[in-house]
């Protein structure tokens, strides 16, 4: 039974409970003979009375809340339930609970980790992996190109920055690409097209990926 039923029960009863108790306190006070007996042409008459009356008084409130908690129970019923979407798995499920919304622009690259240990090939693959585009690493601060086998931090100058961590969007123009690579890892490359070409400097990094 639900609890709208149940309070539809108890409210009627209880009205009737506390009319009983005010008839008994009203029937007490009622003038009595030497016997003790109530008088009939008083008491009783005024006792009966308001016993009828407590009825239909607590009759119409019976019958209007139980026809409210019919209408409730009618209405819960009827009310469409609507399933939750069911995760994929359960790593979705933490996700889609733990994680807002996220919205990456289409020209916005993650960022890429490059440690002095990783080779300059593998460094070329994965730019051009992540962000589309083909590079050529230069040895410190010379015009010599750095071999495929050598590792990043070989590349580097003295005085060069050592950071391992790269993160580039696709608005930023070639030249800022090839400044912030420095600035980012300490290494000095120049971004060229498939054959090789230099790329030029005024073209945006998301016009040129390949």
């Amino acid at each position: 039974m639900s609890k709208k039923w149940i309070w539809g029960l108890i409210v009627p009863v209880a009205l009737m409970v506390v009319s009983f108790i005010a008839f008994a306190v009203i029937g007490a006070s009622l003038p009595k003979d030497a016997d003790g007996e109530m008088i009939e042409e008083g008491g009783m008459h005024v006792l009966f009375i308001l016993f009828g009356a407590s009825f239909l008084c607590v009759g119409p409130v019976w019958l209007a809340i139980a026809a409210v908690m019919g209408l409730l129970a009618r209405r819960a019923i009827a009310a469409p339930v609507v399933a939750a979407p069911v995760p994929s798995s359960p790593v979705a499920a933490v996700a889609a609970r733990s994680s807002p919304p996220v919205t990456v622009s289409a020209a916005q690259y993650g960022t890429i980790e490059i440690h002095g240990k990783t080779h300059v090939g593998t460094f070329v693959t994965r730019i051009h992996e992540e962000c589309g585009i083909h590079v050529r690493v230069y040895q410190g601060n010379s015009k010599r190109h750095a071999e495929s086998e050598v590792t990043i931090h070989s590349t580097r100058s003295e005085d060069a920055p050592k950071g391992n961590s790269l993160s580039l969007h696709g608005n930023m123009r070639v030249d800022t690409v090839e400044a912030s690579v420095y600035e980012q890892i300490g290494i000095r490359i120049q971004i060229v097209d498939r054959n090789g070409k230099l790329m030029d400097n005024s073209e945006m990094l998301r016009n040129i990926r390949d």
